[in-house]
């Protein structure tokens, strides 16, 4: 028997765990490191930019390998 799928509900709430606390921790920090007059929409590509990377590369890999066991019951 090969590994178990992951059922949706799951993955949604492991992305969720992750991207709450970043998106909150990134708009504090870029309220401080943007400058007041950087326009809106760069001010969102940069956070959405600098959150796609910490999700994929440093929290959702430590996160499902955490969780692995309950996401595949």
């Amino acid at each position: 028997m090969g590994p178990r799928q992951v059922k949706k509900w799951k993955q949604a709430a492991v992305v969720l765990l992750a991207l709450y606390p970043t998106v909150l921790v990134l708009n504090e920090l870029f309220g401080w490191l943007l400058p007041e007059d950087t326009p809106y929409l760069l001010a969102v590509l940069i956070g959405n930019i600098a959150g796609v990377a910490i999700l994929s590369w440093i929290l959702m890999p430590r996160l499902t390998g955490w969780l692995d066991r309950w996401l595949r019951r």
